[in-house]
């Protein structure tokens, strides 16, 4: 994350997140959660906060904005809501894998400390103030360091699961957003029962899925070795997103996504998953014209209006914080 210049008000631009699986769920004692994903410049979030006489929220997700101010505002303020104008300039689609609740929640815990003078608040006590972290913490490390990022998941009494790396990525690197408009993944009470429901995560696999990571996804990024990385990352990603099957049918939600997958391997492409609970899929390609020459391909097999892609580079910094005077 970067802060520049302090002055009137606060604009925030934060990256989307991409979750490749989870570690471990189900058990009542060890670690559960963790994994691993990456921060991805687009789709991006834009709030600026402002001073107002009152508190004000205009733009889409007003909604969460509120939720989010009330609870930062009770951790904070004792309760009262801040004399501020809250704008939200552009926003992803919520509940489609790329974690932009844990961005909006960070955002407004970030820019309202900051119009405050409140500078010093670490990840865990942002994501504290506005109750983001509970499983994955991928997104709220990633809001403040960019890059790929893996997590140990959370013993019993940690508020905050542990970060055990943090890997810049090479820059022409390209991740092609495969995004389904007519669905949305689990979220709420719904993500809560889908968890209660689910058979807990075999231990044999939470160690083989460790191993991967330690192994080979994580010695991969630091070497910048696009087939290895790509290779483990399809591997890792289908035997956690195996995990779901009781409740998506497979590894990806629905057989449309599952097809999708199938398309993009038969293309040659390694590096293919889902994003948390979906819909968004990604597939990892070399540069920035290799990913068109694959989107244009899956144009022509597949619904253009149903699909929105989006080709992104990843977010190695994390959200931009900047200060801006009003004159």
């Amino acid at each position: 994350m970067s802060v520049v210049a302090k002055s009137n008000y606060v604009d925030i631009v934060a990256p989307s997140r991409l979750h490749f699986g989870l570690l471990s769920f189900g058990h009542s004692v060890g670690r559960q959660y963790g994994g691993v994903g990456v921060m991805v410049k687009q789709p991006s979030l834009h709030i600026r906060i402002s001073p107002a006489t009152e508190f004000t929220v205009t733009g889409p997700l007003s909604e969460r904005v509120i939720e989010f101010v009330d609870r930062w505002s009770q951790a904070e303020c004792g309760g009262q809501r801040p004399s501020c104008r809250v704008d939200v300039k552009q926003a992803p689609r919520c509940h489609i894998g790329l974690g932009s609740g844990t961005q909006l929640g960070m955002s407004l815990a970030c820019g309202l400390n900051h119009l405050l003078d409140r500078n010093d608040r670490s990840p865990v006590q942002l994501a504290r103030s506005v109750g983001r972290g509970r499983r994955s913490a991928i997104g709220t490390y990633g809001f403040i360091q960019g890059g790929l990022l893996a997590e140990a998941g959370k013993s019993n009494g940690d508020e905050l699961s542990k970060l055990s790396h943090r890997i810049e990525m090479p820059s022409a690197w390209r991740f092609l957003l495969i995004m389904d408009r007519s669905k949305v993944g689990l979220s709420g009470n719904d993500e809560k029962n889908a968890f209660s429901s689910l058979p807990a995560v075999p231990r044999d696999l939470t160690r083989m899925l460790r191993q991967e990571i330690e192994e080979r996804l994580v010695p991969a990024a630091k070497m910048a070795d696009f087939s290895q990385f790509s290779t483990s990352l399809y591997r890792y990603g289908h035997s956690a997103g195996m995990c779901f099957a009781p409740q998506q049918g497979g590894p990806y939600q629905g057989d449309q996504a599952t097809a999708i997958v199938a398309a993009l391997q038969a293309m040659g492409v390694q590096g293919v998953g889902q994003s948390s609970w979906g819909p968004t899929l990604f597939a990892l390609l070399p540069d920035a014209e290799i990913a068109k020459s694959i989107a244009a391909q899956l144009a022509h097999q597949f619904d253009r209006a149903r699909y929105e892609m989006i080709i992104t580079a990843v977010s190695n910094t994390g959200a931009r914080v900047e200060m801006i005077s009003q004159g």
